[in-house]
């Protein structure tokens, strides 16, 4: 007991008094006692910034940032680390002074490019940081977020992705009026890299807290760095006139007057040029060109000749008065103040972007007929037509020449005449036949010459020389289809003269002629040129045979094609009707897509597709030997591997069953040459395996049903095989377009964003047909086509409005006594039709014994059964009527009678109709 109570006492102390006391040193056993670490090691600072002590986080971020700063390599070891991850949950710290260096720290990292692609990996990151800059009221915060998103606004994804940020502009705007200059800064930045992006002005100008004024006052700032940005963001907001707005609430805030201020001002000289490219864009809206000359800005333009000493500062101030000149008012000023000498002296000089501005003010004042007449007293067309004819000159400045000359020649005899007496007139046509370094746009320039002259008649007679006709021929056997047609142009001008007929005859030109006739372009062009019907007799059957030897424009102008009309491969149509049908070689000869979709047609199998001789080829999304199922998330196509297999320059392709195949090492142009067709009509579109597969499969399903027929063709159609051949060829293409919605009605809304990606990933907008797996009424009734055409089976397509498009089909009606009651069946099979209707399709003409039995009449093989054994076995297509309509979308291959209700429903036909 003794021990136990020592024991007991041992925590305590007793003085002198015998008064007992607690031992202080006792209460601090589970207290850790601080210590410091002299950490050395940058990682070991890192994983200290997931410590919960304010004051370790705060040293830590702190010497992270001092580190930072030191060197370009001490960024690419933090950002090795994966600092990112770390640093971001700062933000959100309660101490600001953490949030402070965090923040400083996040900007200067996004200097380095592989930290910026870090950064944006994270989730809602540009959210944030635009967050951090609207909420916060700390001007540091401010400051360094606002460089981490100009940061990373340099990157485009990033920058399209902050224009879907919610109030992104707003903001910016609020801010870029912030009293601290870095903030000003940093902000501009941001809308500079914004702007740059496709849309970026569109969304600027949509905002609600879009306000010019701001930057106009920013063009004032007393940082020279703060000027630039504020000129070249408003250089971008008003480059090609884009918005009416925008040029009106810029001539609101004096913004002419504020740049000519600064144009005046001689310590602002490094800020003229920017200034004078913005006054270049805004001059070229007419409105704003009569606001210029009315306020007074003109006379202060033309001081600024005589005042510039810079040669730079000279060739902007020029292309501002050039642009001038392109309004009725801005000539007659310009003429009034005597430009037009000086637009002729101009020429003299050696700055080749000031003789192009000085050509561009010629060819507007000689508009203006006194000024015209100015322009042949100081008669600059030998100067003109030697810029024209020195091929080692700009092209830019050469066509502009060309644009001056052309406009001389056309709009004044004197003017003609001038040009026609130059000593160097006829090396025009030996440029077209000789000068390699001729663009295109530079010969369209020279016929154009060559029109104007044509107006006076006594000077055509001087153009009839071989050189000139000679020209004139090899344009018209050119490549490009604008060329030839205005060389045909020119040349149908000139051969009104005898003489010029003489000497096309000798130089055997009627081939060259007969040569355009076989283009599909010069086709196209008939068609349009619609007052040619009333000068032409047999109009109408010369747009009936183009419309037949090029199915595309016939279906893009009447929206329908026949039984008679056999698609091919080759074969395209635009996803929605367009104003203006384009050919496909045009997008491919000029390097452009087109806005809307083109769906192409291509049955042909992919070049050099390792396939054995007599081997069965599988298929990936259908199977021959079962009914297609609906599981299309299974059977969705790979789009990686089907690029893959479009004729890209890789070593592996996948065919349709997903195994690799291994290309040849030859190279893709030369293994085009081995199939010379595709390489003439899809050089420049991916192949289309699935349309191919699609077409293999339903022969082999069709083959089991009509084994005993024999082959089928073109031109006939046995009539049993209607009802099987439709409901099979709707079934395939229901179920290949049906997407992942087995809703009907959301296929169109899933369409377009399906279509987006395929468009995202092919990276054109000309898009293989068999590539779509979510279609609605037009792709659908496309593919129904294509099919139906490769087996023989007759349907007509139409295309109606609001997207909608539906397949045409002829049902053969049997010709009955009249006593006996209808026969009709309505359903999945047949369509309505009655003893001798008039709107029944085709009929036969043997009669038939019918049956009294309803049940018979009632039985839907009955019509089948009575064609097979009565009727002959084959029917021209020619003579075929539609009289119903298949039904792609609700119940693939449901029959519907034509102009039903049920009918008209499907086709659209009431679909706005609010009688």
């Amino acid at each position: 007991m003794a021990g136990k109570k020592k024991e007991g006492l041992k925590g305590l102390k007793t003085t002198t008094g015998g008064i007992r006391r607690d031992d202080r040193t006792t209460s601090q056993k589970w207290v850790f006692q601080p210590i410091t670490i002299d950490a050395k090691n940058v990682v070991t600072v890192i994983y200290m910034l997931q410590s919960p002590e304010n004051e370790v986080v705060l040293k830590a971020v702190a010497s992270l940032e001092v580190f930072a700063e030191k060197d370009i390599e001490n960024l690419r070891l933090l950002t090795s680390q994966k600092i990112s991850t770390y640093l971001l949950p700062l933000l959100k710290s309660p101490d600001n002074i953490i949030k402070r260096f965090t923040q400083k720290l996040i900007g200067i990292l996004c200097s380095l490019p592989e930290f910026r692609e870090q950064l944006l990996k994270e989730e809602n990151v540009l959210e944030m940081f635009v967050n951090i800059l609207d909420k916060e009221t700390d001007v540091v915060m401010h400051e360094f977020s606002s460089l981490t998103l100009a940061e990373l606004s340099s990157e485009c994804e990033a920058a399209y992705n902050l224009l879907k940020v919610p109030n992104c502009v707003q903001i910016l705007f609020s801010r870029v009026t912030s009293l601290d200059p870095d903030v000003e800064k940093n902000t501009l930045d941001v809308m500079n890299h914004l702007l740059n992006d496709v849309y970026g002005v569109d969304v600027f100008i949509e905002s609600p807290g879009f306000d010019i004024n701001s930057l106009i006052f920013l063009t004032g700032s007393s940082y020279p760095v703060i000027q630039s940005l504020a000129i070249e963001i408003l250089k971008q907001l008003t480059s090609w006139c884009r918005d009416t707005r925008t040029l009106i609430a810029f001539r609101d805030a004096l913004g002419v007057e504020t740049c000519l201020d600064i144009i005046e001002n001689d310590a602002w000289n490094d800020l003229h040029p920017s200034t004078l490219d913005l006054l270049i864009n805004v001059v070229e809206n007419a409105d704003f060109c009569d606001y210029v000359l009315q306020s007074g800005a003109l006379a202060r333009m033309i001081n600024l000749l005589d005042t510039i000493e810079s040669e730079y500062h000279l060739e902007k101030a020029i292309g501002v008065l050039s642009k001038m000149s392109q309004t009725e008012k801005g000539r007659k000023a310009l003429h009034k103040i005597g430009m037009v000498p000086r637009f002729c002296a101009f020429l003299n000089t050696k700055n080749e972007k000031k003789v192009e501005y000085s050509c561009f003010g010629i060819a507007n004042m000689a508009q203006h007929i006194p000024a015209l007449e100015d322009i042949i007293e100081e008669n600059p067309i030998p100067l003109l037509l030697d810029i024209l004819l020195n091929s080692e000159k700009p092209l830019s400045l050469r066509n502009m020449a060309a644009f001056a000359l052309s406009t001389l020649a056309s709009e004044h005899k004197k003017g003609a005449a001038a040009l026609l007496a130059s000593s160097n007139f006829m090396d025009l046509p030996k440029a077209l036949i000789h000068d390699k370094t001729c663009s295109l746009e530079l010969k369209k320039n020279i016929i154009q010459i060559f029109i104007g002259i044509y107006e006076i008649e006594s000077m055509r007679s001087k153009l009839f020389n071989e050189f000139f006709m000679e020209a004139m021929l090899i344009c018209i056997k050119g490549e490009d289809s604008s060329l030839q047609v205005d060389a045909l142009e020119c040349l149908t001008l000139f051969l009104v003269d005898s003489k010029a007929q003489i000497l096309f005859n000798e130089l055997n030109g009627v081939p060259s002629i007969i040569g355009c006739l076989k283009s599909k372009f010069a086709s196209v062009s008939l068609i349009e040129q619609r007052k040619t019907r009333y000068s032409m007799p047999s109009w109408n059957s010369a747009i009936e045979s183009i419309f037949s030897a090029y199915l595309p424009a016939k279906f893009a102008y009447t929206g329908r094609l026949d039984f008679q009309d056999i698609t091919e491969d080759g074969f395209y149509t635009a996803e929605r009707s367009t104003w203006k049908f384009v050919l496909l070689d045009e997008y491919f000869q000029n390097f452009y897509c087109p806005v809307t979709p083109l769906y192409v047609a291509n049955f042909e199998m992919p070049i050099n597709q390792n396939v054995g001789e007599g081997s069965e080829t599988e298929y990936s999304s259908i199977k021959s030997d079962q009914q297609p199922t609906s599981n299309v998330e299974n059977e969705n196509k790979d789009l990686s591997k089907y690029m893959k297999g479009a004729g890209r320059n890789s070593g592996e392709n996948f065919n349709l069953t997903g195994s690799l195949i291994t290309y040849d090492s030859v190279d893709y142009e030369d293994r085009k040459t081995s199939h010379s067709w595709i390489s003439d009509n899809f050089g420049h579109v991916y192949p289309d395996p699935y349309l191919s597969e699609y077409l293999e499969c339903l022969k082999k399903k069709l083959a089991k049903e009509e084994a005993n027929l024999g082959d089928v063709n073109w031109f006939c159609i046995h009539p049993q095989l209607i009802q099987k051949r439709v409901q099979t060829i709707a079934q395939l293409v229901a179920t290949e377009m049906a997407g992942l919605e087995p809703d009907a009605l959301s296929i169109p809304q899933y369409k377009e964003k399906y279509l987006s990606e395929i468009k995202c990933q092919l990276g054109t907008t000309i898009i293989p047909l068999g590539l779509i797996r979510v279609g609605s009424y037009f792709e659908r009734a496309i593919l129904f086509k294509l099919l139906s055409d490769r087996i023989g089976f007759p349907c007509a397509i139409v295309r109606g409005q609001h997207g909608r498009a539906w397949i045409e089909i002829a049902l053969p009606a049997l010709n009955v006594e009249e006593n006996e009651e209808e026969i009709c069946e309505e359903g999945t099979s047949s369509s309505k039709s009655k003893t001798g209707s008039k709107t029944s399709g085709l009929k036969c003409s043997p009669s038939v014994e019918t049956k009294s039995s309803n049940s018979t009449i009632g039985d839907e093989n009955f019509w089948f059964s009575k064609l097979k054994t009565e009727c002959f076995k084959a029917f021209p297509t020619y003579f075929l009527k539609s009289n119903a309509i298949v039904d792609l979308i609700f119940e693939p291959g449901k029959i519907m009678k034509k102009n039903s209700l049920e009918a008209d429903d499907y086709c659209g036909k009431f679909l706005f109709d609010c009688s």
